[in-house]
Formats: structure tokens, C-alpha cells, sequence
């Protein structure tokens, strides 16, 4: 079995939370967002971003944004379950 071991694409560090931000691309949220912002992520990773980053790098009202234009998607497309609707 071949098995890769994952690290930041910033700093390089290996780790466990890294952020699957395109094929075979992984970063921190932390080394993240102060280079790319939002940029290339799909509403449920942006959902997922812890909110003392989004507030420290001042993406909160983006990110309401993006989430609010997915659930707006999924109810006109008649989801069952919307994203963040239940939390």
C-alpha cells in the first residue's frame, strides 16, 4: 500500500487539519487565508474555516456571503438538507 503523508504547501509542515484546496494541494487554514483568502474554496470548506481566522483576516462578511448564496442554491434545488441550516 502506498501511503503519502500530506503537508502544507506554505510552510511544509506535515500535519492532520490541512485544507484540500485543489489536486493534491493542502494547506493550513492559518497559511491559507492571509495568501489566497477565499479564493478556489467550495462553500462547505468555507463553512468549515474556524471563525477566529475569518475574523482576523477580515473574510467574515465574505464568507456569510458565499455559505448564504449555497444554502439559496440548494433550497432552489429542492436539497433535503442545507448547508448549515441545522447547526
Amino acid at each position: 500500500m502506498h501511503h503519502h503523508i500530506r503537508s502544507c504547501r506554505f510552510c511544509k509542515k506535515h500535519g492532520t487539519s490541512l485544507l484540500k484546496y485543489g489536486v493534491r494541494q493542502y494547506a493550513h487554514a492559518e497559511c491559507y487565508l492571509p495568501r489566497k483568502a477565499l479564493e478556489g474554496l467550495k462553500p462547505w470548506q468555507v463553512a468549515n474555516l474556524p471563525y477566529r481566522l475569518l475574523v482576523e483576516h477580515e473574510l467574515l462578511a465574505d464568507a456569510e456571503s458565499i455559505i448564504r448564496r449555497e444554502q439559496e442554491r440548494q433550497r432552489a434545488a429542492g436539497y433535503k438538507h442545507i448547508l448549515l441550516e441545522d447547526v
